[in-house]
């Protein structure tokens, strides 16, 4: 057995289940007939990680948290 194994074999079955989620907070912007996506060096980016029932309403609830979103408006 490796290393990796030995970790592979002591997570939790949950922790396996789990899949990550890159996310990149930046707009999308028109110019000259295209569309270019420009990212928010401040905010930048995140890894969210998502398990096997996680909901849309979940993943939402993530990134407003990492995102620090304010969603009222």
């Amino acid at each position: 057995m490796t290393c990796l194994d030995d970790l592979l074999v002591s997570l939790p079955d949950d922790l396996l289940m789990m899949r990550h989620l890159h996310a990149v907070y930046g707009e999308w912007l028109l110019k000259d007939c295209r569309w270019d996506f420009v990212v928010d060096n401040v905010k930048g980016a995140r890894i969210i990680f998502l398990g096997k029932g996680s909901t849309h309403a979940e993943l939402l609830a993530m990134a407003q948290e990492e995102y620090n979103l304010d969603m009222s408006t």
